[in-house]
């Protein structure tokens, strides 16, 4: 998986470097990607108001977005219990959130 200041996220087959999928949500630059520890949530990290969006992986669709203030949220993480959403701004700001569950 890459990110990239497009603001895609890309997805590649480790076995044939072949790129499998391309995840478009993000309208400026993608900083940082992490999973749930059951793999089925992602986060992306970006910039300002749309600071981390949630992403259901197997479909390959935002399920929700995280408002935020500042810039370049270089690490995103899920709590161990995957109920709350962690991110560092490049300015050293902490957010928090409660982890939104992806749809049916």
């Amino acid at each position: 998986m890459t990110t990239g200041e497009d603001g895609i996220v890309r997805i590649w087959d480790a076995g044939t470097l072949g790129l499998e999928a391309e995840l478009r949500g993000h309208i400026q630059s993608v900083w940082s990607v992490a999973f749930s520890r059951d793999g089925r949530r992602m986060l992306t990290g970006g910039n300002g108001r749309e600071a981390v969006k949630l992403w259901d992986p197997m479909d390959r669709a935002e399920v929700g977005m995280l408002a935020g203030e500042g810039a370049r949220f270089y690490r995103v993480r899920f709590s161990p219990d995957g109920r709350f959403v962690g991110a560092v701004s490049r300015g050293g700001a902490l957010h928090f959130w409660e982890a939104e569950a992806p749809g049916p």
